[in-house]
């Protein structure tokens, strides 16, 4: 996934085909759809309503992985959708 511009603000976008569903998004990163917490707008999808949840321009997803040690959370940057 990459990242493809800035805000003014310092946030990072990513920019992803319309119609994408988290779970999909999810699938391209390198933790399992399972994570015990991911969030969209604020908002905890759980796991078997990932795959039904289609990203919107400017959702912002915040996943909570499973840890063993090392930061609590990390945040992916705001989604800029393409037609």
């Amino acid at each position: 996934i990459d990242t493809i511009g800035l805000g003014p603000t310092g946030e990072s976008y990513i920019q992803i085909p319309i119609g994408t569903s988290l779970s999909e998004f999810i699938a391209q990163l390198p933790i399992p759809n399972s994570s015990p917490a991911i969030l969209v707008n604020g908002s905890t999808i759980p796991p078997e309503k990932r795959a039904s949840r289609l990203l919107l321009d400017k959702d912002e997803i915040t996943i909570f992985p499973a840890l063993k040690g090392g930061n609590l959370f990390f945040k992916l940057p705001k989604i800029c959708s393409i037609d």
